[in-house]
């Protein structure tokens, strides 16, 4: 004759079984630390470093426009660019910081600049910014459609192609 099942809370106090539930939600900590440590953090750190070093080329660009409002050309250098500044120093500090200096080109060129960094990350990203703004204005107003009464699929005339000869 079959005995009868046990309950389930039986078998859930089971020892075995807890030492087994326990035993995954611990490997499931453990995985989940492990992939933050080894894959998210990373990702995180470099994201924040080209973050912070967008900000150091922004900066350099806020530079570059005063000095072409006090000198009247841009600055063709890094250390053209940084002697306008009142805290060069403290701004040759951060970049060290985040980027590789053996990489900064500050370039001018007549009413143009172009200012390039590599960050200190594993793949050397290039941020690279143009200026000033393009002063482009249109020839000619942008042009409208034309109000002409019907949908675009109304069949509005003549078929494109004449039908195939039989």
């Amino acid at each position: 004759m079959d005995a009868e099942p046990t309950p389930w809370k039986e078998r859930l106090a089971n020892r075995g079984i807890a030492l087994g539930i326990g035993a995954g939600l611990a490997f499931g900590v453990l995985g989940a630390g492990l992939g933050w440590r080894v894959w998210l953090k990373p990702q995180r750190d470099r994201a924040n470093l080209r973050y912070e070093s967008m900000n150091d080329v922004l900066k350099l660009y806020g530079l570059q426009t005063a000095y072409k409002a006090a000198h009247g050309t841009y600055a063709d250098g890094l250390g053209a660019l940084l002697s306008a500044a009142p805290d060069r120093d403290a701004i040759r500090a951060r970049l060290a910081a985040h980027v590789d200096m053996n990489t900064v080109a500050v370039v001018a060129a007549g009413a143009k600049f172009k200012i390039e960094v590599n960050v200190l990350d594993g793949n050397r990203t290039l941020i690279k910014i143009k200026g000033p703004p393009s002063n482009f204005v249109p020839r000619e107003a942008p042009r409208t459609l034309v109000e002409t009464g019907q949908s675009a699929g109304a069949d509005v005339g003549a078929p494109v192609l004449p039908p195939p000869a039989r």
